[in-house]
């Protein structure tokens, strides 16, 4: 099969590996020499140009029109549309579908726990879903300055549960008028008397395609295009799993004008790093971008008495191993993760019965 990923910052660049790895014809379209050597290349304008591909991946919402127009044209584009690009474009309108779904907003008072909910929708029905920490100060202690992702906590014991069945689950009907299958993503913050949602989103992020870094039992093409064209059944990530960033100075102040090699990342580190700005040339090297390198993700065992220790301590010893001498990532993520889940379960958001579906992925 013939892919296309467009990505200018190099956020599908993991994708784009994995994919050819199983096996399909890929083409990067991005900048600045993210992902030559890597995987095949092309300037990032040159997405616009008519190319030989089945499929096209798209992680900017706001090429929403344009991926509409290749559908309409017979290209495979999931994951991307004009309403992805409303939600991303204009907050009031974001807000007004928050209301719309029946949700009480967010309006910077009420307290709680911030909290991502995530599931993945094949058009009629969500077919997975979890839900995360996600961290966005720089630095431990959650101090810094803020960015889009510093760490992410992923528990997958989601599906069925109050919490669920209040938002996910109420959302599937009107969902099916949007035209949109893939990624919804509801951030929240979260209490004791109820939930407030401050955004929805609809599209690929590398934060979202980190997380499904550590499913190696099932061909994520196959996995993908199966959730675009609705004949995906339900399967489940793991109970635990964490993400974290890997970035290099001076992120986040001004893009990187130093490239480092990154010998230590060789065939077997490289399966549990999600690749963003990087490139090969004889050796693995950074790009000269924002400075986000990419994710390093590991699961938890279930069977672990502690698996998000065991998660945490992968994931760190991934990032010591790859040892980039001046790599920026917090070494915190989790700490407080089982004081708020404990919280969650007392306020009875995570009460739920018992039920069977797939496990598609291991260590």
């Amino acid at each position: 099969m013939k892919i296309l990923c467009v990505s200018q910052n190099g956020e599908l660049l993991g994708l784009a590996k994995r994919v050819n790895d199983e096996g399909h014809n890929v083409t990067l379209a991005t900048d600045n020499n993210i992902g030559n050597g890597i995987v095949k290349t092309i300037p990032y304008n040159s997405y616009k140009k008519k190319h030989d591909v089945d499929v096209v991946f798209i992680d900017n919402p706001y090429l929403g029109t344009y991926a509409d127009q290749l559908r309409n044209d017979g290209y495979k584009v999931p994951f991307c549309n004009a309403w992805s690009k409303a939600l991303a474009i204009n907050t009031q309108y974001n807000l007004s579908v928050v209301r719309t779904l029946g949700f009480t907003p967010y309006d910077g008072t009420q307290p709680g726990y911030p909290l991502t909910l995530e599931g993945w929708f094949n058009g009629n029905k969500f077919v997975c879903s979890y839900m995360y920490k996600n961290y966005t100060k720089l630095m431990n202690s959650d101090k810094g300055p803020h960015i889009p992702c510093s760490g992410i906590v992923l528990n997958g014991r989601f599906f069925n549960t109050n919490l669920y069945e209040q938002t996910l689950s109420t959302i599937e009907v009107p969902l099916r008028r949007t035209g949109y299958s893939g990624p919804v993503t509801l951030d929240i913050i979260i209490n004791k008397e109820g939930f407030y949602v401050k955004s929805i989103k609809a599209w690929l992020t590398s934060q979202t395609l980190s997380l499904l870094n550590e499913i190696r039992n099932r061909e994520v093409t196959e996995m993908l295009l199966s959730i675009y064209n609705g004949s995906s059944s339900t399967f489940k990530v793991p109970d635990c799993i964490v993400s974290l960033p890997l970035t290099v100075p001076p992120y986040p102040n001004k893009a990187t004008n130093t490239v480092y090699d990154v010998p230590a990342l060789d065939n077997n580190k490289i399966k549990h790093f999600y690749l963003v700005e990087m490139k090969y040339t004889q050796t693995y090297q950074t790009g000269l971008n924002t400075g986000m390198v990419g994710y390093a993700t590991a699961i938890g065992n279930s069977t672990s008495d502690d698996p998000l220790r065991e998660a945490r301590r992968r994931v760190i010893r991934t990032l010591n191993n790859i040892g980039i001498s001046d790599g920026q990532y917090r070494t915190d993520i989790g700490k407080h993760i089982p004081a708020m889940f404990s919280d969650l379960t007392q306020w009875k958001w995570l009460q739920k019965k018992e039920v069977n579906y797939e496990t598609v992925s291991k260590r």
